[in-house]
């Protein structure tokens, strides 16, 4: 799966938990989408979460 793709199913299934009244914070959709990737990812989940501000889920 590319990374749009894990990225487009991983808002999907918030809008799906929106849609019954269970809202994902950006933060929280955005520690979902980090711990989902392969190691080969570390380098960026470090970058990532350990950025003074945060990012919204639409900059990631």
């Amino acid at each position: 799966m590319s990374v749009s793709e894990y990225l487009a199913l991983m808002k999907s299934f918030a809008d799906s938990l929106a849609a019954i009244d269970r809202l994902v914070l950006d933060r929280d959709l955005i520690l979902y989408v980090l711990s989902g990737l392969e190691p080969e990812y570390g380098p960026f989940v470090t970058i990532v979460t350990t950025r003074s501000e945060h990012i919204s889920f639409a900059d990631l």
